[in-house]
Order: structure tokens, then C-alpha cells, then sequence
């Protein structure tokens, strides 16, 4: 069997560890060790705190070493630290299935999603995004560091600046060994995306060491991010950081790099289409 192993990621949160799961069994890989494990994480996370490392490896027919290999290759420093991973997040995540079980949940998600677009309109002034996308269109590189439950979002918005002869870049995954971002400086924008601000409080340590603007959108303004990050955006005016975070995350990053990107075709136009 093939051992070989996946993108290393940096402290991921749980939704970047399923993503790295999910990312290692979209790509189909049916012979890769890396593939049965993350197919076996998956198929068996109702039951992950039950199993110890002799279980996964006797089901995977793998050694333990490669379970641990693997852990370590997704940014764990072993098995343990993977299933509490999981189990940190059981809570939210089964309180989200039960909500959408609710009868008036499609009410709900409307009343929330429509009280987050009023919330992130008020919060990201038209000044504001002007002073952003302008940011944007004199940096040499604009990066995006993203956890990976944002990446369609984003890679959605990085497709559409290509019209305009914009090549922006996301990073989600091992972002420390990542060369582009290692290579930044002054003449670039460095965009981190943290709807919770977990994500950013965890790569906070990293960037700020780095020869770059450091701009941060957040939902949270309970994050002591000031004299961390060069520049601010607020998803959110609530001070004490309280949000609807999955409504945020889903519906709030979509919402605000569709603003944004409007803002962009609007100010720096550009000849678009076939001649």
C-alpha cells in the first residue's frame, strides 16, 4: 500500500481538518494509506472517541506508525490530539444538525441571514471598501490566508479578479513552509480571514513576524487584533463579538467578497469580455 502522505496543514480548526479529509478522498486516491485513513476518520466519526490507535490501524491494515504519520501530516502531533479535535467540536456541530431539524428553520435561517446582511452592510462602510479595494489594486501580491472552510467562497472571488488582470492567491493549508507568503513584503497585502477570529489569533503569531501589510476581516471586534494586523474589517458591529457564526461563515464571507469584488469591477474598471 502507499504511504505516502498529505499536505501537512498549521494548527487547523476543525473545519480544516474535515477539509483535509475531505481534500484527500476527493482526490481519489483509493490505494494511498492517506486515503483509507481519512475515509475511515469520516465513515467512522459518530464513533472516534471510542477508537483507540490499535483499532484504526487493525481496521486500516496499516501500522501504527503510519496512523501517527498521518496525524502529524494533517497537524497533529498525534492520535490523541486528533480525536480531541473531533470531540471539541461535537457540541456545535450536533447542535447544528438539531436546529435545522426545527419546523421554522427555513423562518430562522432567513430572519438570521438577513439581519447578518444588514449587520456586515453597516459594518463595512462604502469608505471602507473603497480604501480596501484600493489596497488590493496597489499590492505587487494579494494573499488570502484562510482556513479551509472559506475556500469556495474565496476561490470563487479569486476567479472573478482574474477578469481584471488580478492574480490573487489563497493559502489554507501549511501556511508556515508556504514560499509566497515567506516572500511578501511591503509592496503587498496579506488578507487573513477569520469569521470567529480563532483562525486568526492562531496565525497572528506567524504573520506579524513578516515584512508585510497585514490586513484581517473578522466578525469578532472582542479579538484583540489592533496591534497585530496593519488593517481591520469588521463583518459585524456587535462589540462584545457575539455573532451567529455559521450564518457568518456560510452566507457573511459570500456576501462580503461579492460586495467587495463589486466594489473592485466598479473603481478599477477594466475592458471586459471577447473583442
Amino acid at each position: 500500500m502507499n504511504t505516502n502522505k498529505p499536505a501537512a496543514a498549521s494548527n487547523p480548526l476543525h473545519s480544516s481538518l474535515l477539509h483535509t479529509l475531505f481534500a484527500i478522498i476527493n482526490e481519489g486516491n483509493v490505494g494511498d494509506s492517506a486515503y483509507v485513513l481519512a475515509h475511515y476518520f469520516l465513515e467512522h466519526y459518530g464513533e472516534l472517541r471510542h477508537l483507540n490507535i490499535f483499532d484504526v490501524a487493525s481496521d486500516c491494515f496499516v501500522s501504527r506508525s503510519s496512523v501517527r504519520r498521518f496525524c502529524k501530516a494533517i497537524g497533529y502531533d498525534n492520535f490523541v490530539d486528533l480525536k480531541a479535535e473531533f470531540a471539541r467540536y461535537d457540541q456545535v456541530y450536533y447542535a447544528n444538525i438539531q436546529s435545522s431539524r426545527q419546523e421554522r428553520y427555513k423562518q430562522q435561517l432567513f430572519d438570521e441571514i438577513e439581519k447578518m446582511i444588514r449587520d456586515v452592510s453597516s459594518s463595512l462602510t462604502d469608505d471602507m471598501l473603497r480604501s480596501f479595494v484600493d489596497r488590493i489594486h496597489a499590492s505587487r501580491y494579494t494573499v488570502f490566508l484562510i482556513p479551509g472552510a472559506y475556500s469556495g467562497a474565496v476561490k470563487d472571488f479569486q476567479e472573478k479578479m482574474l477578469a481584471h488582470n488580478r492574480i490573487v492567491y489563497v493559502v489554507f493549508e501549511n501556511y508556515m513552509d508556504n514560499e509566497l507568503i515567506r516572500s511578501l513584503d511591503e509592496r503587498d497585502l496579506l488578507i487573513t480571514l477569520s469569521v470567529s477570529g480563532v483562525f486568526a489569533e492562531e496565525a497572528a503569531g506567524f504573520t506579524e513576524s513578516l515584512n508585510v501589510r497585514n490586513a484581517l476581516i473578522t466578525g469578532n471586534r472582542a479579538f484583540s487584533a489592533k496591534e497585530r494586523y496593519d488593517e481591520l474589517y469588521y463583518l459585524s458591529e456587535r462589540p462584545d463579538g457575539r455573532i451567529n457564526t455559521p450564518v457568518y461563515s456560510r452566507y457573511g464571507v459570500t456576501f462580503m467578497l461579492d460586495v467587495l469584488y463589486s466594489e473592485y469591477a466598479r473603481t478599477h474598471q477594466t475592458n471586459l469580455g471577447r473583442n
